[in-house]
């Protein structure tokens, strides 16, 4: 099949704008499917790159490659590794049908930024989609940064904080990350001033290691919090539970509790139950839904007497439980 173009001059026919529009109106710039127009690295010629086929949207057109494209860097003679940006160039004809569309590279240099590019839409304009490196003396191109933009029904995801160079426009939302863990939320806004900022809306989480109750946190799974501080009366034995609001689909990661009200205990505080408690057994530490814990405090009074299980005592904790 051969490669298709839509919304150059020339004619657009009916089932041609049902697939342009959709995706000229969800962002300036966006490619298809996951591997659509990917950059990956290529033994066919020194510093080789292969660009994968697939739709490519930006600037009110989009292309249709059926076939991948390859390209070669230029060596590096001596000296730092060079960034240089692979782009999809399109020249706008007025002439129906002369309109041009091709892959090319921009050389870059020592930092790790996207390199000037055409930005004359309707004209000659440049849509980037990676960044490279090249190394001195090497015939192998060394790393790739994913620039490409996916964006449908109103949201947009990307995999590199470098998209936002040039996906910049007051008003765009992106998410970007690689993995749920680090995705983070950005807005481009504009203050009362005039002064044009990046504004993330959500703080990713780090570090999660092993859990209280399930497997490890799989690396694309997002972790989910709940807390609350809850006003609770010990059993004849010390012990209480609490149940979450809502339980966790799939595992409990970890659990901060404190005591929320010292008048109440005394001085006193609490402990996890244990996974040998003969009463509530593993599920003592913690689960998708509970978690048991012992009350603890002085037998009468501030400081005064052995510690020991406070029976019947009513009691507030504040806590914090992280799962998935």
């Amino acid at each position: 099949m051969a490669d298709q173009h839509y919304g150059y001059p020339g004619s657009v026919n009916a089932a041609a704008w049902a697939s342009l529009a959709p995706n000229v109106g969800a962002a300036q710039y966006s490619v298809g499917g996951v591997n659509d127009c990917k950059v990956v690295i290529s033994a066919h010629a020194d510093r080789g790159i292969e660009i994968k086929p697939g739709t490519i949207t930006g600037d009110g057109v989009m292309d249709k490659f059926e076939s991948s494209t390859f390209l070669a860097h230029s060596a590096v003679a001596s000296g730092a590794d060079r960034w240089d940006m692979v782009v999809l160039r399109r020249t706008w004809n007025p002439t129906p049908g002369a309109s041009t569309y091709v892959y090319t590279i921009i050389t870059g240099g020592t930092n790790k930024a996207l390199p000037a590019r055409n930005n004359n839409k309707g004209t000659l304009a440049d849509q980037p989609i990676a960044l490279c490196r090249i190394k001195a003396g090497s015939s192998v191109v060394q790393e790739i940064v994913d620039l490409r933009v996916w964006a449908h029904n109103g949201g947009a995801v990307a995999n590199d904080e470098l998209v936002m160079t040039y996906l910049n426009d007051i008003g765009t939302v992106v998410s970007i990350g690689t993995t749920a863990f680090d995705r983070v939320e950005w807005h481009r806004e504009v203050d009362k001033d005039g002064n044009v900022y990046w504004r993330p809306t959500n703080t990713p989480i780090y570090g999660a290691g092993a859990s209280i109750f399930g497997s490890n946190v799989p690396s694309n799974s997002a972790l989910l919090i709940q807390a609350g501080s809850i006003v609770h009366h010990s059993d004849a034995s010390g012990y209480a539970r609490i149940t979450w609001p809502k339980p966790f689909p799939n595992g409990l990661l970890t659990v901060v509790a404190m005591n929320g009200d010292d008048w109440a205990l005394a001085m006193g505080g609490l402990t996890v139950a244990g996974s040998g408690n003969p009463v509530f057994g593993t599920e003592a530490i913690g689960n998708k839904t509970s978690w048991v814990y012992v009350i603890h405090g002085y037998a009468t009074g501030y400081n005064d007497g052995p510690l020991i299980r406070k029976a019947n005592l009513w009691h507030r904790i504040n806590w914090i439980a992280i799962g998935w």
